[in-house]
């Protein structure tokens, strides 16, 4: 999501592979961006996140009407984890390693002026 909402605002330069992480590259150095583009660059992914754990709950009826259970439980642990990790990840988040939040932040924070 955060290269999709990238490639948008033609940002988007490449994806950088890490033991535990996949960075996307921008086109604009961190120390030179500002705007609401950012916000929306760095929070895409979280609002995905977050709608399609809210869209499984909505359609548990199905899974569970479905009666495979082998189905059911991880589906619901799946949207469970879907809702509450990347908020998590946006309170807790900034203490550990800046990430999306502190990319909201910036790109919100420039938008209102310094």
């Amino acid at each position: 999501m955060h290269a999709l909402a990238a490639s948008a605002y033609g940002e988007y330069q490449a994806f950088r592979v890490r033991p535990f992480d996949l960075e996307v590259v921008m086109g604009t150095p961190v120390a030179d961006r500002q705007g609401v583009q950012w916000a929306v660059i760095s929070g895409a992914p979280n609002i995905a996140t977050v709608i399609l754990g809210y869209l499984l709950v909505a359609m548990r009826r199905g899974v569970a009407a479905s009666g495979r259970r082998m189905l059911r439980d991880p589906a619901y642990w799946f949207s469970l984890l879907l809702i509450l990790l990347d908020p998590l990840n946006l309170s807790v988040g900034p203490f550990l390693h800046g990430g999306d939040a502190k990319g909201i932040a910036v790109g919100l924070y420039a938008q209102h002026g310094r």
